[in-house]
């Protein structure tokens, strides 16, 4: 989805983000009741908006918006709780975004700090530095995740595009 939306195949990156939605069958025990879709619904919603598809777009951000998780539970819980600010603030509701992301930011700070090795911490931190607009800091946390593990593509991607999936 990614791959395409960056090439302007914006219907086929909905199609892709929207198919991530999907949870498979062959694990034969259901979606859990609490989904881990912020990510996939942002960038659905991105490529809703860039089709002109507003309605399609808010209903994404709306459902991103609405999931809840535990803090900090799991590895991709700091990036859950960024795309969730993100769908808050495309629907209108800067202040609980900033709160939200302000919150994600310190907690992605805290990780690094207690493990300065780890790539997927660094990332994070460069996620949550990139998405409060401090784009020089993102860069250097981005660089670190890359240089503790060459093979980070959502790192290279951060930091090679504006846009945030």
């Amino acid at each position: 989805g990614g791959e395409r939306f960056d090439r302007g195949e914006h219907k086929a990156a909905r199609e892709d983000f929207e198919a991530a939605l999907d949870y498979p069958t062959n694990l034969r025990i259901g979606k859990p009741a609490q989904t881990e879709d912020a990510r996939p619904r942002w960038c659905a919603g991105l490529a809703c908006e860039a089709l002109g598809e507003v309605a399609a777009a808010r209903a994404h951000w709306e459902a991103a918006a609405a999931e809840h998780y535990h803090r900090h539970t799991h590895t991709g819980a700091v990036d859950l709780h960024i795309y969730r600010a993100f769908s808050l603030a495309k629907l209108g509701r800067a202040q609980e975004a900033n709160e939200l992301l302000a919150a994600e930011l310190k907690a992605a700070q805290q990780r690094v700090e207690s493990a300065p090795n780890d790539a997927v911490a660094h990332l994070a931190l460069g996620l949550a530095l990139k998405a409060a607009g401090k784009r020089e800091e993102a860069d250097a946390a981005l660089r670190k995740s890359l240089e503790l593990n060459p093979w980070q593509p959502r790192a290279k991607r951060l930091l090679e595009r504006e846009t945030i999936l």
